[in-house]
């Protein structure tokens, strides 16, 4: 019962901070903190009744993982601050596992979604890019030889190879491709600069501001203290909006709880 209901705990907590996100590129935090808090209770509660040493010991050191993971990410700017509490809050619900006692659940967990993350951060990429009305751009900016390394791409996933082989070498050959379209969306659709009038809290900026001590590399929002001290010696910023990440969570959690026998990790495992 107590695993059903973290994972309701979860997949609701989850779904209401990513449908915020790609509304307003910003994080519900009192249904983080909230989620962190019931994961603890929950915790707490299992001990209670089943005096069991070992889930408290393993709750403990993997909850204290990733708390730590978490805070690294957010301060080497992989992740923002939103990201990196929906982490620690699914951290809190499934140290010990999502339907049974399962100590590498969260490892699991943080592999799968990498996977899931590639693959929703391309396809929001490219729904942005055409919304943007930017597609000829990114047609003139991959040029035509990168083009023609996506029949080889293919035609690798029918030789008889492992499939280690085949994803490397199909990573390889459309290397090129990525790199330019990334480039491209990073540059044109993501970054962009605006009057500091236009500024809102929660913005990220995408340049340091040295004389406030903002840097660029700590992906956060603005607070309205800073936004009013940045107008006091700014007049335009650059901004960055990016791939609202937390839609992820969710969907990596839905994905391995309802996939019969690990399939999802299975497959990775073979990659």
């Amino acid at each position: 019962m107590l695993y059903e209901l973290r994972f309701i705990v979860g997949l609701f907590s989850g779904t209401a901070c990513a449908l915020y996100d790609l509304k307003t590129t910003d994080m519900l935090d009192e249904v983080g903190y909230a989620t962190v808090a019931a994961g603890i209770v929950l915790a707490a509660y299992e001990y209670l009744i089943t005096r069991s040493t070992e889930l408290l010991i393993t709750w403990i050191t993997v909850f204290s993982l990733f708390l730590s993971l978490s805070v690294i990410l957010y301060y080497l700017g992989f992740w923002g601050g939103g990201d990196s509490l929906m982490l620690t809050a699914y951290a809190s619900l499934y140290a010990t596992g999502l339907k049974e006692f399962n100590p590498l659940f969260m490892f699991e967990f943080f592999v799968a979604s990498f996977f899931v993350g590639v693959f929703y951060s391309l396809l929001y990429s490219l729904y942005i890019t055409v919304r943007s009305g930017r597609v000829k751009e990114v047609r003139r900016e991959i040029k035509r030889v990168h083009a023609l390394l996506l029949l080889p791409a293919l035609i690798v996933f029918f030789i008889e190879i492992p499939l280690f082989l085949k994803f490397c070498i199909s990573l390889l050959l459309l290397s090129p491709i990525l790199i330019t379209f990334s480039r491209f969306v990073e540059r044109n659709v993501f970054i962009k600069e605006v009057d500091v009038d236009e500024l809102k809290e929660g913005d990220v900026l995408a340049e340091d501001l040295k004389e406030l001590g903002i840097h660029a590399r700590v992906i956060r929002g603005l607070s309205k203290e800073e936004i009013e001290k940045i107008k006091k010696v700014r007049k335009r910023v650059k901004v960055r909006s990016g791939v609202p990440y937390l839609p992820v969570f969710p969907v990596t959690l839905a994905i391995l709880y309802f996939l019969p026998s690990k399939l999802f990790i299975s497959f990775i495992t073979m990659l």
